[in-house]
């Protein structure tokens, strides 16, 4: 089956590792082992780009309970789907010369609007007997503005995704039970001087049957240096209070 072919087998695991889902905050994994069978697949369809993902697996996980700090040990067997898609709408027309030097990038950036979807799908057998499935799906406007070719604020990318879940079931454990229900996800990078980029992501919970409506969750603040050959950046998460740095080389 062609869908399958170019497959890959993954084997992990994990001691005393934190973990944060969503609203729920910060939970703690103390062990888990296991694998799956995961494939990606890249497609266009009727002009649209699409990028799908399955994954099939089987674990054991020593994490919190759902409902306080108690240590549970359960199998967890589960599947997962995902498809994210992007739709021009609209790219400038302007010409733009490939040969010029690029200092800032290691692409050539062309101002464009672009709406783009994720749908995703999953289901959960637990040993104990329980189960969990939902279907997410969001959709929202993606433009980019400016070409990185000036020294002042002359790149803008915004996104704005609402989405919302429909969930079956509950997980027995703390760190992979779907919650936020309805979100709205917002993304922002601006240039701010030169190859010095701001970056934020942020989601809101806006389900007002949650006793988290309104609360914000998985928020990044980051600062890059970019340059057509490297990246660095220092990035840092309120919700959690950790951060960090990285460095890139483009084209590696």
């Amino acid at each position: 089956m062609p869908i399958m072919d170019y497959s890959s087998f993954n084997i992990f695991t994990t001691y005393r590792s934190r973990a944060w889902n969503g609203t729920i905050g910060e939970t703690e994994i103390k062990s888990a082992y296991g694998g799956f069978l995961e494939k990606t697949y890249s497609f266009e369809a009727a002009d649209i780009d699409n990028n799908l993902n399955i994954r099939f697996g089987t674990a054991k996980y020593e994490a919190e309970k759902l409902k306080n700090t108690e240590i549970i040990d359960l199998w967890r067997s589960n599947f997962f789907a995902s498809l994210d898609s992007e739709y021009k709408l609209w790219k400038s027309a302007r010409k733009v010369d490939q040969k010029r030097d690029m200092l800032l990038s290691p692409v050539l950036i062309n101002p464009e609007l672009v709406l783009r979807s994720n749908i995703n799908t999953a289901y959960f057998a637990y040993e104990d007997g329980s189960a969990q499935g939902f279907l997410n799906l969001s959709l929202g406007p993606e433009i980019r503005l400016g070409r990185l070719e000036r020294n002042w604020l002359d790149y803008s990318k915004i996104s704005v995704m609402p989405g919302f879940k429909i969930k079956a079931g509950n997980s027995p454990f703390k760190f992979d039970n779907a919650i936020d229900l309805k979100t709205l996800n917002f993304a922002l990078m601006q240039q701010i001087y030169g190859p010095i980029i701001f970056d934020i992501t942020s989601n809101l919970n806006i389900d007002n049957n949650s006793e988290n409506y309104g609360d914000y969750y998985d928020t990044k603040l980051g600062i890059l240096y970019h340059r057509r050959a490297y990246e660095f950046v220092i990035y840092y998460h309120p919700s959690n209070d950790a951060g960090g740095i990285y460095f890139r080389l483009n084209g590696f």
